[in-house]
């Protein structure tokens, strides 16, 4: 995730953010909606779906949302630490 960020915003996210990364069974119908607007991207063809965004006031605050293998879903949330 933190080189896809680099590849898609130019920035390191360095060690001033958190990642948190959770397990998801599926995609809920809010989830869906939540990001449907989102841009999505293809590694390998349907071996690994992604769908990614960040807030523009803070560039740090990120969401991801990837599909291995059209079966496992991973979220991962950035979020900058206050130092």
């Amino acid at each position: 995730m933190r080189g896809l960020y680099f590849y898609h915003f130019g920035e390191i996210l360095g060690n001033d953010a958190s990642v948190d990364v959770s397990v998801l069974r599926g995609i809920s119908d809010e989830a869906y909606e939540f990001t449907k607007d989102l841009p999505q991207n293809e590694i390998g063809g349907s071996s690994l779906i992604y769908k990614y965004g960040r807030t523009e006031d803070e560039p740090k605050t990120s969401l991801w949302v990837f599909q291995f293998y059209e079966r496992h879903w991973v979220m991962v949330t950035t979020e900058r630490i206050d130092a």
